[in-house]
């Protein structure tokens, strides 16, 4: 038995998979290992934000992703982004999207919480209107993935996908993984900003980079 059908073998029938079976990525990758895998172009005026349009298991669904590579921890987050998509009143094609990858996701997951909500009083709260009530800001949908929901995705320790509005023809999907060291990337992030915020305020005038 080859190689790939083994593989082909775990991911349809044992449902458990870690990030290599998401993207091909780990965490903790370096910009040097990732830049190996695929053309990474930095994202302007974002710090450790870099896009790509490859990736080496990428999903057909999505055309463009955003990695968050931080120079301690390395890769840390990926945040994936379908092209835009057309849709009737009711939103069915982005809809019918959102669902294809949201049991894409379930297939490995253990739970998931799903928000398809409407804003209270809102008069576009009708399923006929669902694509301006959206683009307005009136309706959201949107899967989230926390905790333990995750156990049987090796490398991911928080996942969200909803859809966000272009206008009331159009619209697209973005899925956000945090990886397992995004904490600890986060944490860094926070006690950097303190000590710029303090250098700061002690030199009125000044601007610490």
């Amino acid at each position: 038995m080859t190689e790939r059908i083994k593989r082909w073998i775990a991911d349809t029938w044992c449902g458990v998979s870690g990030l290599e079976q998401l993207f091909g990525l780990k965490a903790g990758m370096s910009l040097h290992e990732l830049s190996a895998l695929t053309p990474l172009v930095p994202v302007p005026g974002a710090q450790g934000l870099y896009c790509t349009m490859q990736l080496p298991q990428a999903w057909p669904e999505f055309e463009r992703y955003v990695l968050e590579i931080s120079s301690t921890h390395g890769l840390c987050k990926i945040v994936a982004h379908t092209p835009t998509l057309y849709s009737d009143a009711s939103g069915k094609c982005l809809r019918g999207c959102f669902d294809g990858v949201a049991a894409r996701i379930n297939r490995r997951a253990n739970s998931s919480q799903r928000y398809d909500v409407y804003q209270s009083g809102s008069v576009f709260a009708d399923p006929d209107l669902w694509m301006v009530a959206l683009h307005l800001g009136d309706a959201a949908l949107a899967e989230l993935w926390t905790g333990s929901d995750l156990a049987g995705v090796v490398g991911v320790q928080a996942a969200a996908l909803r859809v966000k509005s272009v206008d009331v023809y159009r619209g697209a999907l973005e899925l956000m993984l945090e990886l397992d060291n995004f904490q600890a990337h986060a944490a860094d992030a926070d006690a950097l900003s303190r000590v710029r915020a303090q250098a700061t305020g002690a030199m009125p005038g000044c601007s610490v980079v």
